[in-house]
């Protein structure tokens, strides 16, 4: 069914009205279009007016300056606020003479804010870029040069300049000078005399200037450098020597060349870091000098983060693949494998985490109050760690399946926590020594103490092939466990072996040992300690030591409270067979 709706008189009024409203609009005509927006942004030319340069001139007003072709002849700048754009086109100079050559590009005086940038630059007889005229406060750049071919510099500044992004090829005398406090970051120089050169005169001396992320290789001397700057080199060659302060990172693996008998890395100064950034440093086998060489009137090396391998020494010198014999280094992170001795460290030297792995003599050495910690010396040809000096210290080391000893303390030292394996002589061997919750097994000998005043305190010596512990004279050694010595080998084995003189023995536990305690010196004194199921004889004492045994004595089965029997004596000094 369809409904209707009806209209009101009112409503069909206003719908009229309405309508003719709409007429009337459209009856008004077409609309005259707006103007454009105004121009919002300004020309190069208005931001930087730039004025082009097709000739040899000289610039002796301020302003944005650039190149149209190529250049034969000498750019002058002369005035400050200059920038000077090569758009990638060449200045080649080829005035002058071998005497008095002229340079491609000219700063001619202390001006400020100068700017060189984006082409290549030579000179047939001079300096390709000289801005030696700079002032503390220059605030000059250049960056984005190619130098191919310079008679003296490749681009030398003085105060206030940043060379950044060049490569420097070709330069007679310098790849880049540098006098004042200049700025030269992530630059390339090669093929030069000398690529980077310090000025050591009195009147451009180098001084806090800053060096750091550039390339350096293939000069006939990479560096040339001052002390009292900030520097920080990326190592790329071998050999070099390194003078001042200063920071040296490895950039990748390097090879010492086969016919160079040199260092590697030769420091000869105070306060060097040189971080081999886990590259390695690799020599040549035999004949060859160190990896890594410091002498002993240096101090403050860090060395860190590799390895070192293939240093073989030579015929008149054994050298340490790391010798560093200067005061106060640290050495972290580097592994030593396959040379002919490992590491040798300075008085108060601190070493963590190294490895000496597989070298022909000692794995590491170390003299005069040093401290190692969480290292390993692991099969090489004769000691494991070696210490020819009193107080040093490690802690948590290990040393396993070297020729000679694990640990051998000379004149002294204090190890906690240290484990020593299946070493061809003793794990521990040596005088004056502490060791404290050490352990010793499958060794020759589990603890060898040739000479007085030693400590050993709450170890562990076991499975050793002949001796637990053998002692000299004057040894304080307590609380220790020695068990299972003697029975791997065809030599006779004693748990405990004393053949000096007072030395004062408690406390200690012998257990399961091919003989447990023979005593053949005198003066010693024995007290507390219990002695256990011996292959032979648990106890073979000479004559005039201070020792009182007593057998403990077993009783019935009991449960409860009580019950049991006595341990056979009240006698508190005495030692105990069970």
């Amino acid at each position: 069914m369809m409904s209707v709706r009806m209209i009101s008189s009112c409503q069909f009024l206003a719908c009229l009205v309405w309508v003719g409203l709409g007429a009337a609009a459209m009856g008004q005509g077409g609309l005259e279009p707006s103007a454009g927006p105004a121009p919002m942004m300004k020309t190069l030319d208005q931001v930087e007016p730039r004025i082009p340069i097709d000739g040899s001139t000289a610039l002796t007003n301020p302003g944005s300056y650039y190149l149209t072709d190529n250049i034969t002849g000498t750019i002058t700048i002369a005035s400050s606020h200059v920038t000077l754009d090569l758009m990638g086109f060449r200045v080649r100079s080829e005035g002058g003479s071998a005497a008095a050559g002229a340079p491609a590009i000219l700063v001619d005086g202390p001006h400020a804010n100068v700017v060189i940038r984006n082409g290549s630059v030579s000179s047939q007889f001079g300096d390709a870029i000289d801005a030696t005229a700079g002032e503390p406060n220059s605030m000059g750049r250049i960056e984005y040069i190619r130098v191919d071919q310079a008679y003296q510099r490749g681009i030398a500044v003085e105060s206030g300049y940043v060379v950044e992004n060049c490569f420097v090829q070709g330069a007679d005398v310098a790849g880049i000078w540098i006098g004042g406090n200049s700025t030269v970051i992530n630059n390339t120089m090669t093929g030069n005399n000398i690529g980077l050169y310090m000025s050591h005169s009195p009147l451009h001396l180098a001084q806090n200037a800053r060096v750091e992320g550039n390339i350096v290789y293939g000069n006939i001397n990479n560096y040339e450098l001052v002390p009292g700057n900030h520097i920080h080199l990326l190592l790329s060659e071998i050999p070099v020597v390194i003078n001042v302060p200063l920071k040296a990172t490895l950039v990748s693996d390097l090879y010492m060349p086969l016919e160079l008998v040199e260092h590697g890395i030769s420091v000869e100064s105070d306060y060097v870091v040189i971080d081999l950034a886990g590259h390695q440093l690799i020599g040549p086998g035999f004949p060859s000098g160190s990896a890594v060489f410091q002498d002993s009137m240096w101090r403050n090396l860090h060395l860190k983060n590799g390895i070192v391998r293939d240093w073989m020494g030579n015929e008149s010198d054994v050298w340490d693949a790391v010798r560093a014999f200067g005061s106060y280094s640290r050495v972290e992170n580097i592994t030593a494998v396959n040379n002919i001795s490992g590491f040798i460290l300075g008085y108060a030297a601190y070493a963590d985490n190294l490895h000496a792995v597989s070298n022909q003599l000692d794995g590491i050495r170390m003299f005069f109050e040093c401290f190692m910690q969480n290292s390993f010396a692991v099969h090489n040809g004769r000691d494991g760690f070696y210490t020819a000096a009193s107080r040093s210290k490690m802690e948590s080391c290990v040393a396993s399946r070297n020729g000679r000893h694990g640990f051998h303390l000379e004149t002294g030292g204090k190890l906690s926590h240290c484990g020593a394996f299946v070493n061809a002589e003793s794990g521990f061997h040596g005088q004056n020594m502490k060791l404290l919750n050490v352990e010793g097994s499958a060794n020759l000998d589990g603890v060898h103490l040739t000479a007085a005043n030693a400590m050993i305190r709450d170890s562990r010596f076991h499975a050793n092939y002949r001796y637990g512990i053998r002692l000299g004279n004057r040894a304080d050694v307590r609380d220790n466990v020695i068990s299972r010595n003697g029975f791997f080998s065809a030599v006779d084995g004693i748990g405990l072996f004393v053949e000096g003189e007072n030395n004062q023995i408690s406390g200690n536990t012998l257990i399961g040992n091919q003989e447990g305690v023979v005593v053949t010196g005198v003066n010693n004194i024995l007290t507390g300690n219990r002695v256990s199921s011996s292959d032979e004889l648990n106890w073979n004492i000479a004559a005039s030591n201070v020792c009182f045994v007593v057998e403990g004595m077993t009783g019935g089965a009991f449960t409860g409270d009580s019950g049991g029997a006595g341990i056979g004596t009240f006698d508190p000094y005495a030692n105990f067979t069970f």
